[in-house]
């Protein structure tokens, strides 16, 4: 009988813990949102700038030495995140390569708070020097949010562009 009454004092425990917990995770802290987010969300690996060694700098070195493309140097190509809404400028800078040779990919992180309603949205991401082989990215779309939505802006690379999801 004594076993009973524990076994039920340990069951009758486990239910208020959980119908705690369940409780408790349904109460919502804070206020709600009034606002919407545009969250720019992507990594890109970049291009490199490489710069072909000329004959005497090839015929200075040692044949061992001699890279077998003649690439002698590559330099990573920054790229400048420009963003408009509704024609004004929300966010404007560059973007570096990750790592310390800058040889990781760049990622873009923001988070931008909008009022709900229908936006404009011109977003141009494309390299920050004059690097005609690089890729250039943009979206000019209009956009609708609501209260607490948020809108996902991505780089798709194999497709090319920019898409919001």
């Amino acid at each position: 009988m004594k076993k009973f009454s524990l076994l039920l004092l340990r069951l009758s425990a486990t239910v208020l813990v959980l119908a705690f917990l369940g409780t408790g995770a349904r109460v919502q802290i804070g206020d709600p949102p009034h606002h919407s987010v545009l969250r720019l969300s992507w990594s890109h690996v970049g291009e490199q700038i490489t710069r072909k060694l000329t004959q005497d700098e090839l015929d200075a070195l040692p044949v061992h030495m001699r890279p077998p493309d003649g690439i002698a140097e590559s330099t990573p190509v920054p790229y400048r995140l420009v963003v408009k809404i509704d024609g004004h400028s929300r966010i404007d800078e560059v973007v570096q390569p990750g790592g310390v040779k800058g040889d990781r990919p760049m990622y873009v992180l923001k988070n931008l708070e909008l009022e709900p309603g229908s936006y404009e949205v011109d977003i141009q991401f494309y390299p920050a020097e004059d690097f005609p082989e690089a890729k250039v990215y943009r979206m000019n779309r209009q956009i609708e949010l609501d209260v607490g939505q948020i809108r996902l802006v991505d780089l798709e690379s194999d497709r090319g562009d920019l898409t919001l999801k």
